[in-house]
């Protein structure tokens, strides 16, 4: 599945149970065994093309490359792949216009599908085959800990180890699943907090720069107004002129 816009959905188990919603961003694919099933709930609106694979076409590609014979495939969920990005727009166009040379081209890029998905993402035989490698993703229970962990504390000076602990994850485990579920990392978020508490004490003309800067957990009044300009255009001075004119 190549998803043609930014997505969220579930999973569904095959005992009927639900994933954690997880966000898949414009570009990214999902590669999965349809043998293991493949239903989603949708949590946002769907545009994204399906290639449905047949096992005959990487048993006759391995038979040609022997390189590839050996080769099984790993399920992937919600990485970039820029190649069947291209792929994929390139075969949009075909779907509209009723041409005898679609079927031919299609079968050609079937192959090249095929060939780039064993060379990128097979595994040897003695590797489980379908081994699922998609990134640990938050539980709800998780991701509210997690922000109100961080509201709570916003002031300090929070790094994303101490924020991990919160959750009980590594910080490779925090970093990809809290961006599977927001699709933000934890440091964007923070950022995104920090910002937004700045924007209502700003409202507050009596308040310094200096002490709303601390009570965002800015280093000081200059980081506070580097990151405000980058996230808004405009500085911590200008934007409350603006908002309290």
């Amino acid at each position: 599945m190549l998803y043609l816009d930014d997505v969220s959905h579930c999973d569904i188990r095959q005992d009927g149970s639900l994933t954690a919603a997880r966000h898949y961003p414009r570009g990214s694919i999902c590669l999965v065994d349809l043998k293991d099933g493949a239903a989603i709930m949708l949590q946002s609106r769907l545009d994204s093309l399906a290639f449905i694979v047949p096992y005959d076409l990487f048993d006759e590609l391995g038979e040609l490359m022997t390189d590839l014979a050996a080769c099984s495939l790993q399920c992937r969920r919600g990485i970039a792949d820029a190649m069947i990005d291209h792929m994929g727009k390139a075969l949009l166009p075909l779907f509209e216009r009723n041409d005898p040379c679609s079927t031919a081209t299609l079968r050609h890029m079937a192959i090249a599908l095929c060939t780039h998905l064993l060379h990128d993402y097979g595994r040897l035989p003695e590797m489980e085959t379908f081994v699922d490698s998609e990134p640990n993703i938050l539980t709800k229970a998780q991701e509210k800990a997690v922000k109100d962990y961080v509201l709570e504390n916003l002031q300090k000076n929070l790094t994303v180890g101490s924020i991990a602990a919160v959750a009980g994850v590594s910080i490779r485990q925090l970093s990809l699943g809290f961006r599977q579920v927001t699709g933000v990392t934890p440091y964007q978020w923070l950022m995104q907090v920090r910002i937004d508490r700045a924007k209502d004490l700003l409202s507050q003309r009596s308040l310094s720069l200096q002490t709303i800067a601390h009570r965002c957990g800015f280093t000081d009044h200059s980081h506070l107004s580097r990151s405000f300009v980058r996230e808004t255009g405009m500085t911590p001075s200008a934007w409350r002129n603006y908002r309290l004119q």
